[in-house]
């Protein structure tokens, strides 16, 4: 695939089920865990960058990609690889919300949005 979209199920199994494969085998899931953020890395940059472009001028752009990014990041240490086909839905709901919680920060975007 040239573009990683964690949402697409044929991400979930040419890549995370592989991986979660591998930790099944025996491979360290510390390892797999940090293969699986830097593969996800320019996905959640992109993401961050496309939530910033809907944002008002006044959001700050630093603060919802950090927080995009961490979030990235803790849901890459919560993978239960024995349930990784149920993750791309925990990783959806981290970065929905920290992109929100980044703009709610400044006041900008109100509680219901």
């Amino acid at each position: 695939m040239d573009r990683i979209d964690p949402f697409d199920h044929r991400w979930v199994v040419s890549s995370l089920q592989v991986r979660a494969d591998r930790v099944a085998a025996g491979a360290d899931p510390e390892r797999e865990r940090r293969a699986l953020f830097d593969e996800l890395w320019p996905w959640a940059v992109g993401f961050a960058d496309r939530a910033c472009r809907r944002l008002p001028p006044q959001a700050d752009a630093d603060e919802v990609r950090s927080r995009v990014l961490l979030a990235v990041w803790e849901s890459t240490g919560r993978i239960d690889w024995s349930r990784a086909a149920a993750w791309p839905s925990l990783l959806r709901r981290r970065v929905a919300g920290a992109r929100a919680d980044a703009a709610r920060a400044d006041d900008v975007l109100p509680r219901r949005q």
